[in-house]
């Protein structure tokens, strides 16, 4: 239940306590009430409203990464997400793809390689031709 915080919870035992319908409960916090009925089996199983401890990889960054990542880009906002990720120090690797999550979760936008075919002045010459042809 990560909608309700844990005041929230409280708040919502509190009115079943006082007898309240879990729709009305439901009602007050915007929540479905199967997540009063959940709350309302964890505080019965458990004893407890808080959350329990989730499984899943742990993340690659701590806080304090992620503010290191962020002020590498605001010193140079042309660098892109992939020569971060290779310069990163330490023992642990990151992926570009992790900086460029790190910093969209700021509201920073990484910058991408412009991966582009060069072209030659002999193929600048045919399509300009074939443009002049064709216009």
């Amino acid at each position: 239940m990560p909608c309700l915080t844990n005041e929230e919870r409280y708040q919502a035992v509190g009115m079943l306590r006082a007898n309240t319908p879990v729709a009305n409960v439901a009602r007050t916090f915007n929540v479905t009430r199967d997540t009063i009925y959940r709350l309302m089996n964890r505080l019965q199983t458990s004893g407890s409203v808080q959350d329990g401890p989730r499984t899943g990889r742990p993340r690659a960054t701590t806080p304090a990464h992620v503010r290191y990542i962020r002020v590498l880009y605001l010193r140079d906002r042309l660098q892109p997400a992939t020569k971060t990720a290779r310069e990163w120090p330490g023992r642990r690797t990151i992926s570009a793809p992790t900086v460029h999550r790190r910093l969209g979760a700021q509201g920073l936008i990484s910058r991408r390689l412009a991966r582009h075919i060069r072209l030659l002045p002999r193929h600048r010459r045919v399509r300009l031709n074939w443009a002049r042809l064709h216009r």
